[in-house]
């Protein structure tokens, strides 16, 4: 069965993690449990996901498949996003839309430059990003707005 945003034949990190340890030898200082594979590829995550939020940090993927950023979009006004939070707490008679006034009129999401990437059939790939970092990149914004919303390009 195929469909919009149907991951097929999908990889994971205990994929990753069998083909990590299949070459170390037993008494190699890197031959590590899966434990702590698993909470070492977690920090690392986290760390660049923070980075890339916090600091407008261009991240280029290795092995030129690319690169990741936050992206900044003026908000066209024409096709704003209605406030389904507000719509439903007032029973369905306020219908109004998001402004995004605590960014300047911006709105922000994580961007994949395929550019300089070198795989082939390239635009049927997409990145979306995990729920905690959309969440986290809400935050961030919401909390710091306007001085963080200057350190993204368009």
């Amino acid at each position: 069965m195929k469909g919009k945003n149907k991951i097929q034949n999908v990889l994971t990190l205990k994929h990753s993690y069998q083909y990590y340890i299949k070459d170390i030898s037993e008494t190699s200082k890197y031959n590590i449990d899966y434990k702590t594979y698993r909470s070492v590829c977690e920090d690392a995550n986290k760390l660049l996901s923070s980075m890339i939020v916090d600091e407008g940090f261009f991240f280029n993927i290795p092995y030129r498949l690319g690169l990741l950023r936050i992206k900044k979009k003026k908000i066209n006004f024409k096709n704003l996003k209605p406030d389904f939070g507000l719509f439903n707490e007032s029973e369905g008679e306020l219908k109004n839309k998001h402004l995004n006034e605590h960014s300047g009129g911006y709105y922000c999401m994580y961007y994949w430059n395929k550019k300089a990437c070198v795989v082939k059939n390239k635009t049927y790939y997409c990145f979306i990003p995990t729920r905690y970092n959309k969440r986290y990149l809400a935050s961030q914004l919401k909390g710091k707005g306007k001085e963080l919303i200057n350190s993204y390009f368009e």
